[in-house]
């Protein structure tokens, strides 16, 4: 296991070379917050159903960073963009973002709770019981997993992780180095949606063989062991991005590059 641990930390470690000290700790934190994942994987025998709800979880958290960056661009932006319309224009795209993602999410959550309900409960969904099943807060759920009390704080534990791995990234960034000035206004509403979109249609697709593993092999372990390389290429790109982002902004600010025009 130690063997693994260290190959994971070498694929992930070189896209930190060369970060800012800001920077490393906000990536280390979110790779933190994703190796419990891994834990919980190993140790709880998580299935993809799971994972998907805590990968659906860091969505939401997602969204509600990028609204208070919305906020802070709205209220404290750069001396020479201050004026009234240009706030009064971000607060009405902050507030059409927050409903507009959520009722995307949304709609992402009721496909993902009906979707086992029928495929593996082979049941008629019924919204809570499924979620409960889905999510991992059931006895039912954790029936092979152990004692439900150590679980269910564990994996309560990885959610605030998650939130928190996301919250303390907008701290250092955007609340200390005001790094959001570095994004242009056209580009602040559509900035979460590429990552999400790839995180949606990975996890969908990452279930999908999931369920083909298990099928072919039979394999608990099998299940496991690919989960787990799952999460930490999840991990992989979901730094990369991170750094890549933060770095434009941070050279943005210091005037050696031009600003970042997507992300």
């Amino acid at each position: 296991m130690t063997q693994w641990i260290f190959r994971i930390f070498q694929f992930i470690l070189p896209q930190l070379g060369g970060a800012s000290r800001n920077l490393v700790y906000s990536s280390t934190i979110l790779v933190i917050a994703n190796l419990l994942i891994i834990a919980g994987t190993i140790f709880f025998r998580w299935d993809a159903w799971q994972l998907m709800f805590l990968f659906w979880f860091e969505s939401v958290c997602i969204g509600i960073i990028h609204f208070m960056r919305f906020l802070l661009s709205a209220f404290s932006p750069a001396p020479d963009l201050k004026n009234p319309i240009r706030m009064m224009s971000l607060l009405f795209m902050a507030f059409f973002f927050l409903i507009h993602f959520n009722g995307f999410n949304a709609g992402h959550l009721v496909f993902l709770v009906v979707l086992p309900a029928l495929l593996v409960y082979g049941r008629d969904p019924d919204f809570v019981d499924t979620l409960l099943n889905w999510t991992g807060f059931s006895s039912e759920a954790f029936k092979h997993s152990g004692d439900l009390a150590v679980a269910e704080p564990f994996q309560v534990a990885i959610l605030a992780a998650i939130f928190l791995g996301h919250l303390n990234s907008l701290v250092v960034h955007d609340f200390m180095k005001k790094e959001y000035r570095a994004i242009p206004d056209k580009d602040l509403m559509m900035l979460p949606y590429s990552r999400i979109f790839v995180m949606h249609l990975t996890i969908i697709f990452g279930a999908s063989l999931y369920t083909g593993v298990m099928t072919l092999t039979g394999k608990e372990w099998a299940g496991i062991a690919f989960l787990c390389v799952f999460v930490a290429l999840k991990i992989y790109f979901d730094l990369k991005t991170h750094t890549q982002q933060h770095r434009k902004r941070e050279e943005a600010l210091s005037g050696t590059a031009e600003p970042e025009e997507s992300s």
